[in-house]
C-alpha cells in the first residue's frame, strides 16, 4: 500500500512510506480447492510492515497527513501633522495557492470599516482570491486557518498615495510605506504585514526663517527705545 500525493493546499502527504500486508489463509478441509482468509480485523496481528529487510522492518498500522494551516495580520498606522488617524484607507489581499483549498479562511478585526466576515471557497477563482478590507489608524485584521504554503500580497489603493493633500475627504496626499507586504504563510505561525500612511506638510506661516535673527535685533531695539523714552517722562 502506498499513498497518492494529492492536490489539497496545506496538506502533507506521505508517499514515502510503503506497506505491505501479510494475509492469513486457512484450507478448507470440505473443499480443497477453497481457501479462507482470516477475519480481516485480525490481519494487523499477522504482520502489517513498512518497507525494508530483516531488522529493519518496522510494524506500521497508519499513514498520517498533516493539515497545516497559519494566519496574516494585517495593520494600519497614520503619521505626520496632516495625517487623518479617522480616516478609512482602502486596501486589497491577495492570496495564491498551488493546490486546492478546502476550507473557509476566517477574519477577525474590530474595525469600524467595512470587511468580510469569511473567505469563502466560492472565493477562490484559477487558484486566486482578493479581498477588499478597510482599516484607519491603530486597527488590524487577522486571517486565520490559511492553508500553508499559501502566498499572499497586501497593496493599499493608490488614490491614497495620489497627489492631492487637499482631496476631498481627506484620503489623498500620502506617503505609502509596507512592511511585510508579501510573503508565504507558514504552519503554524502568524504572519505580519503593515502599512504606515504619513502625510507631513510644512505649513505657510508668512515669516521667512532666515529673517528671524534680524526681527529678533529689531523687536530688542524697539524695546529698548521704548523704555528709554519712558524713562525720559520720568524724569521729567
Amino acid at each position: 500500500i502506498k499513498e497518492v500525493e494529492g492536490n489539497t493546499q496545506g496538506v502533507t502527504y506521505n508517499t514515502d512510506t510503503e506497506i505491505g500486508i501479510s494475509v492469513l489463509v486457512t484450507f478448507n478441509a470440505d473443499d480443497a480447492a477453497q481457501l479462507e482468509v482470516v477475519n480481516t480485523a485480525d490481519l494487523k496481528n499477522f504482520g502489517i510492515t513498512a518497507k525494508g529487510e530483516g531488522e529493519n522492518k518496522e510494524k506500521v498500522e497508519e499513514l498520517t497527513n498533516k493539515y497545516e494551516l497559519g494566519s496574516l495580520t494585517v495593520s494600519k498606522e497614520v503619521t505626520g501633522n496632516l495625517g487623518d488617524r479617522n480616516q478609512l484607507f482602502d486596501i486589497k489581499v491577495t492570496f495564491e495557492a498551488e493546490g486546492d483549498v478546502l476550507s473557509d479562511i476566517t477574519v477577525e478585526t474590530e474595525s469600524t470599516g467595512t470587511n468580510p466576515a469569511k473567505v469563502a471557497m466560492a472565493d477562490w477563482e484559477n487558484g486566486t482570491a482578493e479581498v477588499d478590507i478597510q482599516l484607519k489608524h491603530g486597527e488590524s485584521l487577522t486571517f486565520k486557518d490559511i492553508p500553508a504554503n499559501v502566498t499572499y500580497t497586501v497593496v493599499e489603493d493608490e488614490k491614497h498615495a495620489a497627489d492631492d493633500p487637499n482631496g476631498a475627504d481627506g484620503s489623498t496626499g500620502y506617503t505609502v510605506t509596507y512592511d511585510g507586504d508579501e510573503g508565504e504563510i507558514a504552519a503554524g505561525e502568524t504572519s505580519e504585514a503593515s502599512i504606515t500612511n504619513d502625510k507631513n506638510i510644512t505649513i505657510d506661516t508668512g515669516v521667512a526663517l532666515e529673517s528671524v535673527p534680524d526681527i529678533m535685533i529689531l523687536a530688542v531695539t524697539m524695546i529698548g527705545a521704548a523704555l528709554l523714552v519712558l524713562r525720559k517722562r520720568e524724569e521729567y
